[in-house]
């Protein structure tokens, strides 16, 4: 097949108002898949399919990092993509690439249990939010695949969470079909591993 000529890339468009102009906040623990999301992001509107992309130049707009384990070797390889800046911390291992970043809020399906970390990640989100902004709020649930796309054991802690939430400010977050989403960025992670020289196995 032929090689693609032409680099797909995402256009900025600047409106006349400012004021039309809509800001996406993402939260959530170290390690969800922030940064993850948002190079993955970018690759899906530029292109159709994987085989489009595959022939595209990958596209990222901020520093991300995953680790990668050799089926055949069982050896941890670091994929990082983008450029290191002052912000970034590639190489301790659980931190975040994007440690100083500023009503998305971004869940693993699988939490079995109510820890500590996990209360006091969604309590502080929930707590330095403006009442007006629960009616804003949505749920994204990484590395879905796992779980087959469901929100898994996660959402009947949140939904406890909530609860609590919900008794204590008397401000009311939903979490329904509506303003929940699943997603796996696999894809992403796939065209990062062959833009890095490892080809992986088809089956």
């Amino acid at each position: 097949m032929a090689e693609r000529k032409e680099r797909h890339a995402i256009q900025t468009c600047r409106n006349n108002d400012p004021s039309t102009d809509i800001n996406i906040l993402l939260l959530g623990q170290t390690g969800v898949g922030k940064s993850t999301f948002i190079n993955g992001l970018v690759n899906y509107l530029c292109n159709d399919t994987v085989e489009d992309a595959i022939r595209d130049q990958m596209q990222f707009v901020i520093p991300s990092a995953f680790t990668y384990i050799d089926d055949d070797t069982f050896e941890e390889i670091t994929i990082r993509i983008g450029e290191r800046n002052e912000h970034e911390n590639f190489d301790e291992n659980g931190h975040s690439c994007t440690q100083q970043c500023r009503i998305c809020i971004l869940l693993k399906p699988n939490e079995e249990r109510l820890t500590i970390l996990f209360k006091f990640c969604v309590n502080e989100l929930l707590r330095h939010l403006h009442t007006s902004a629960s009616e804003n709020i949505i749920f994204v649930f990484t590395n879905s695949r796992s779980t087959f796309f469901k929100p898994g054991s996660t959402s009947k802690i949140l939904r406890a969470l909530l609860d609590e939430h919900k008794q204590e400010k008397k401000i009311e977050v939903l979490l329904s079909i509506n303003n929940t989403f699943l997603l796996d960025n696999e894809a992403f992670r796939y065209l990062a591993l062959r833009q890095h020289g490892i080809q992986l196995n088809q089956e």
